[in-house]
């Protein structure tokens, strides 16, 4: 029988705590060191801290995983619940609130990293590639490039050779016409 953690895990996706703290860290920058911006700020850092720490103390232990989920996602609902002052604030504690069971099933799921850093690594050459050349110019282009970039990341990832696996693509295709 799977908690309801577990089942939540397995079905949503994670949001991303790497963006949430550099929008944090952004809207704190050059504040005086008593405003609530930067407050904010460190206190976000250090519960994300708290959090691998305190997962780090648990890993192998599933009943561990879901106490510190459930403590972890209190404790950031608490601080999200708080009276924020300003715009900054209530923005990302808006934000914390609607994400919540996205942002802490990283501490359930050891599947799951809390960040994207991977997936946006693997973004990184079709971006680049879309940038130099400006794009596709129609959306027939856009949507060929996208099944192609599809097709060459999935044989990357299952260690096959994007040429021979192409040429016996299209000899295979050929040969059943």
């Amino acid at each position: 029988m799977w908690s309801a953690a577990v089942v939540a895990a397995r079905c949503r996706k994670a949001k991303c705590w790497a963006h949430l703290l550099r929008d944090s860290y952004d809207y704190a920058k050059g504040q005086d060191a008593d405003s609530e911006r930067l407050h904010f700020h460190r206190t976000l850092h250090t519960l994300f801290l708290e959090m691998g720490i305190a997962l780090d103390q648990v890993q192998a232990d599933p009943t561990g995983r879901e106490r510190v989920y459930d403590e972890m996602r209190t404790k950031l609902w608490r601080f999200a619940s708080e009276h924020w002052c300003t715009w900054q604030c209530q923005q990302l504690a808006e934000r914390i609130k609607k994400y919540l069971d996205d942002l802490v099933v990283w501490l359930i799921d050891p599947a799951v990293d809390p960040t994207n850093n991977a997936a946006e690594r693997a973004l990184r050459g079709a971006v680049v590639t879309r940038k130099t050349s400006f794009g596709s110019r129609s959306k027939r282009g856009a949507h060929a490039f996208a099944r192609m970039l599809s097709i060459i990341m999935t044989w990357e990832r299952q260690g096959k050779d994007f040429f021979s696996t192409a040429h016996q693509a299209l000899v295979d295709a050929y040969s059943q016409n």
